[in-house]
């Protein structure tokens, strides 16, 4: 008799397998912007500012994304 799966281990399963299916370099664009995003909300919570190289940062993840994952072409 086989079990059922809920549907948070149904979710788990997805994550797991998108994330096994992601390249190096799509990996490393998903860890840069987490670590800038990071960075950027705990200057902003601590001192309800942002420095430029964080924007800069954001700036950049944001790109890296984009171009990794070949996402919205459109350049604003």
């Amino acid at each position: 008799m086989t079990k059922k799966k809920t549907e948070s281990q149904l979710k788990e399963i997805k994550r797991k397998k998108g994330i096994d299916n992601l390249t190096d370099e799509q990996m490393k664009a998903v860890k840069e912007t987490e670590k800038h995003l990071s960075s950027a909300l705990q200057m902003l919570f601590e001192c309800q500012d942002l420095y430029l190289s964080d924007i800069r940062n954001l700036e950049q993840s944001m790109w890296d994304l984009r171009r990794t994952f070949d996402l919205d072409q459109r350049d604003w």
